[in-house]
């Protein structure tokens, strides 16, 4: 079942194909992730940043994470797993004639006759040597030569369009920041793009995300992505372009959408604000993240409205690529700084204003994941897999500023899981920049939670205190508690750890492992061998209630039913025992 809550897909952003293969062989795999989602495999422009991976030059499968064979041996493996590829796919546009790499040319146009302030004489090129124009890419194969004519421009002018943004223009004619607007209503576009995807689809490629998707008629979209069967699509789509009833039944009759504001309002139930010139302890709020209920709804608090989207049509995610750079600014000079210091962002406790949390948020990031895993809302989630990063640009390891055709060679080693909300700068600098936030503490025990539990049991005997902790039960089979724990960048939060005796779950009585504690995967509940890979299990009596357990600042405490321990304590972990701290080679023996 690909429709549905245990549906959990992890995004291996800028990940070369030999490491996504063996990422699904040795974990993605072994955790019960539905499906693994890889960076667009296409050609795309020269440049050091991330974003060129998004400016296809070709519909050639070569790109930075690499070749066409590694890119068909990385499908095969994944599915050898059972994981799904999904793809991200850019159809909307093609490349700009823009220099992105040296920095110092950044913006020029590229292809011009001299040097000027406005031009370079730099070719515009792809990353397999493909050139291409202003809106016409003469030198592609068949099923990508596009012209002139088979974009969107002005009338009686082939050269030029209109932008978006302004976001007064026409979202769906209109160039995305200057990225020329593929006419996907016109059927030449539409048999070119179609031959692509079929390429992907013939290779074993079931799933996509469609990037820009909002840019795209829905009609025209349906026409590019119906003749093939397709396991499972998701549209990229912001809040703002599903405001009409109309639109969202259109978009959501094409496939899933991305739901944006699940993240904002996490980011608000979780965060500090800064307002009157003061910090403000917001550890109550996370009393709300016991009412993100699709019955009641959470209707419009903190400016974020509850999704128009359909329960099994929304794509939940904490940030994506895009999202965890909107609101990060770089470090101010001291005598500058209008705000505190703040990791991601500084808002006011009124208008969460596009804040959410990412990787720099540290172990509150990981508190966020785990919830969005174990609540019962919504119906597909999306886990992150990012690399560190200092500049909005930057590209992933291995790219070097101004580089052209750097590469990332396979062989990809993680940071541990951060234990302080925000980072450390020391963690935030680490020269290993793979974060690998889907490796973190507890993430992978939770996908299986996930998949188990769905939306077969009831939330209830749910409590809350004043001071940043909550805890829920669900049906029968598990019980949860959470912490909101201490920010060190507001000095505001409890530190302290809830001794949680006395609290009622609907456990038999045994000893169980806290599977928000787990180091790495767990196996079915048939393959369980009842040992805890965390800290100690937690006893539970014959009454149903805690007889010891303790939750820890900014952590959480998850049991399920099936998951029991033999043990009366387990080892207490060392760093190096923590999975998201190793690398693929050193996890298994190859």
């Amino acid at each position: 079942e690909l429709w549905g809550q245990n549906s959990v897909t992890v995004a291996l952003f800028e990940w070369p194909w030999e490491d996504v293969a063996r990422e699904c062989e040795h974990f993605l795999g072994k955790a019960g992730v539905t499906a693994v989602e890889v960076s667009p495999p296409t050609e795309h422009a020269l440049g050091d940043g991330w974003a060129v991976r998004y400016q296809p030059v070709s519909y050639q499968l070569i790109s930075r994470s690499g070749g066409r064979d590694a890119f068909i041996d990385m499908v095969r493996r994944c599915q050898q797993q059972g994981v799904s590829v999904m793809v991200d796919a850019v159809v909307n546009h093609m490349a700009a004639p823009i220099v992105y790499t040296p920095r110092k040319d950044r913006g020029k146009k590229c292809g011009q006759p001299k040097n000027t302030s406005k031009g370079s004489t730099q070719t515009c090129q792809g990353w397999n040597g493909t050139r291409y124009e202003n809106r016409h890419f003469p030198h592609n194969r068949r099923m990508d030569s596009f012209q002139r004519k088979h974009f969107h421009h002005y009338p009686g002018n082939l050269e030029s369009n209109c932008g978006w943004p302004p976001f007064s223009n026409n979202i769906h004619l209109c160039d995305l920041q200057g990225l020329p607007d593929l006419n996907t209503e016109e059927l030449e576009v539409q048999k070119m793009v179609l031959s692509y995807l079929f390429e992907l689809y013939e290779i074993g490629v079931t799933m996509l995300r469609v990037d820009a998707a909002m840019m795209i008629y829905p009609e025209s979209l349906a026409k590019l992505l119906q003749p093939i069967p397709w396991d499972y699509v998701v549209q990229e789509y912001y809040p703002a372009q599903l405001s009409s009833k109309q639109m969202v039944n259109k978009v959501t009759t094409v496939g899933a959408a991305t739901e944006f504001n699940f993240g904002w309002r996490l980011f608000a139930s979780l965060q500090d604000s800064y307002y009157a010139g003061a910090w403000q302890n917001r550890s109550y709020a996370v009393e709300e993240l016991l009412h993100l209920d699709e019955k009641s709804g959470w209707h419009c608090v903190y400016s974020v409205c509850q999704s128009s989207l359909p329960t099994g049509r929304e794509m939940l995610f904490v940030d994506n690529h895009d999202s965890q750079r909107e609101r990060w600014k770089p470090p101010e000079p001291e005598e500058s700084k209008r705000e505190p210091a703040n990791a991601t962002c500084v808002w006011n406790g009124i208008d969460v204003h596009g804040c959410r949390l990412n990787y720099k948020s540290g172990h509150r990031y990981n508190l966020a994941q785990r919830y969005m895993l174990v609540w019962p809302y919504g119906d597909a989630v999306w886990l992150t897999s990012s690399f560190a990063w200092t500049e909005f640009d930057q590209g992933p390891p291995g790219i070097r500023n101004d580089s052209l055709r750097d590469f990332t060679p396979p062989g990809i080693r993680c940071r541990p899981t951060p234990t302080t909300s925000p980072v450390t700068e020391e963690y935030d600098t680490d020269e290993n920049r793979w974060v690998c936030e889907h490796r973190w503490r507890g993430v992978m025990a939770l996908v299986r939670f996930r998949r188990l539990v769905g939306k077969a049991h009831p939330v209830h005997t749910t409590w809350h205190l004043m001071d940043g902790f909550i805890g829920f039960c669900l049906g029968e089979v598990a019980f949860v508690a959470i912490s909101r724990g201490y920010d060190q960048a507001t000095g505001m939060g409890s530190n302290e750890s809830l001794n949680l005796t006395g609290r009622q779950t609907p456990l038999r009585e045994g000893l169980y492992c806290n599977l928000a504690d787990e180091l790495g995967v767990i196996p079915e509940p048939h393959d369980w061998e009842h040992k805890c890979t965390g800290r100690e299990p937690i006893g539970v009596d014959v009454n149903g209630t805690v007889v010891n357990g303790m939750l820890r600042s900014g952590e959480m405490v998850v049991l399920h039913a099936n998951y029991t321990s033999w043990a009366a304590s387990a080892p207490e972990p060392t760093p190096a025992q923590d999975v998201a701290g190793v690398s693929i080679s050193e996890m298994f023996v190859m």
